[in-house]
């Protein structure tokens, strides 16, 4: 048995755990990719039920009140190249560069498609530097971890906290040398309206695109939500466009694209699925003075279970980090405790999507008379009071809307489930 179409995050454990093959995806009438059973290859085994981290969650059993801190790779190439802090790329490469084991992450293939794959010590960690802003190919990640595991070595595993999930329900177990990290993710988009927005850019300009970054530092790093898109094509060309510029990536961080379980999502919330939760310190400084926060970046680290701990203390020698109060980043990271809300054009958005393009589609949703009003009213607040204001600004605003209260409820709700495990125990 399958979970419902609508709570389908795509993590593909099913896919993967199938003996028999009989399971892929197809795309709905409604424009999702979900998983489809052969039902004349199917043997009813049950094992793709076990295997699925929404109908078979795994509970792991040494969560902790998580720490945080504001963290970023020594490593200034590194950091520069990276997403925030860099923190992701640098432990996949102690991993297999410093442990002689192994790190999982996802790199961009000839389609642009980010999938995952297994890096040893012979792998460029560097491929995996960066943010991408699309559901990513799981690839078979699970099983290679699986055999990895079972050789002795130790893996270290970077995804998004579905993914995560995935991997433990896949495995059935928290191996001793397996260390995990799960991503703060505000919703994924599909990957053929993916696709189709990148054949948009490329007829637009005329020519190939041959690497995208979501998260470029060419313009330094903001602490606030304000994302970077960079084109490079075959002619040597490069495009920048802010967040505010590029209708897929507004539209993306207006939460407008999203796959229908990201909306209810059951992982974007307490306790974490990984040893450790990375991300962007939104709002750095602005509660409490940080001292090391510059143009390149730093990231958000919170240590959920005492392996995290271990981990965190395995890379002291290779970051730069500070203990920061965790409401600091419940406050400001509000995907670490509930799922994105759907926007109010998702619906319609939804609909379109399939029968027009992107050209008609910035033109409707993107260059539409609110839409425009809307994001020429935030770059006037940001141009005139700056970043670190703009962000106290958005704080006044989550205090009078209540969610810092609901941020702090998640927080008490979280110490419950600890003391209550803790009994159990």
């Amino acid at each position: 048995m399958l979970c419902d179409a609508n709570k389908c995050t795509a993590c593909e454990a099913c896919i993967t755990v199938c003996p028999n093959n009989c399971i892929k995806f197809e795309y709905s009438s409604d424009g999702y990719s979900q998983p489809v059973v052969d039902e004349a290859r199917c043997t009813h085994c049950g094992l793709c039920e076990k295997a699925c981290p929404v109908l078979n969650p795994f509970k792991k059993q040494s969560v902790i009140f998580p720490e945080v801190y504001c963290a970023k790779s020594k490593d200034s190439e590194l950091l520069n190249n990276s997403a925030s802090g860099g923190l992701a790329t640098e432990i996949s490469r102690f991993f297999i560069n410093e442990r002689n084991g192994y790190a999982c992450g996802v790199k961009n293939e000839g389609d642009h498609i980010p999938q995952f794959f297994l890096m040893d010590g012979n792998s460029d960690y560097r491929l995996i530097s960066g943010s991408r802003y699309v559901h990513s190919r799981a690839n078979g990640i699970y099983k290679k971890v699986k055999e990895s595991l079972n050789s002795g070595k130790e893996v270290f595993f970077c995804g998004l906290p579905c993914q995560v999930a995935a991997l433990y329900s896949f495995l059935k177990k928290d191996y001793e040398k397996l260390f995990t990290a799960d991503i703060v993710c505000h919703g994924c988009s599909e990957e053929m309206v993916y696709k189709d927005y990148l054949d948009f850019i490329q007829d637009e300009k005329g020519e190939k695109i041959v690497k995208v970054s979501h998260t470029s530092k060419d313009n330094g790093w903001s602490i606030l939500i304000q994302k970077l898109m960079k084109f490079e094509f075959e002619s040597g060309d490069i495009i920048y466009r802010w967040s505010q510029q590029d209708p897929y990536l507004s539209l993306f961080l207006d939460c407008s694209i999203f796959r229908p379980a990201c909306y209810s999502c059951n992982f974007a919330r307490f306790p974490r699925t990984g040893d450790i939760t990375l991300g962007d310190f939104f709002g750095i400084g602005t509660i409490k003075k940080a001292k090391d926060v510059d143009k390149n970046g730093v990231s958000m680290v919170m240590i959920n279970t005492d392996k995290g701990k271990d981990l965190f203390n395995m890379m002291q020698p290779y970051l730069w980090a500070e203990k920061r109060d965790i409401k600091e980043a419940v406050y400001y990271n509000l995907n670490l405790w509930k799922p994105s809300n759907k926007s109010r054009i998702h619906n319609d958005l939804e609909k379109d999507i399939q029968v027009i393009g992107w050209d008609q589609i910035s033109k409707k949703y993107y260059f539409s008379a609110a839409n425009k009003a809307e994001r020429i009213l935030r770059k006037a607040i940001k141009t005139v009071i700056g970043d670190k204001n703009t962000a106290r600004l958005m704080l006044c605003l989550y205090k009078a809307n209540g969610i810092t209260q609901k941020a702090d409820k998640a927080l008490n709700e979280l110490q419950q489930y600890i003391a209550d495990t803790t009994e159990k125990q």
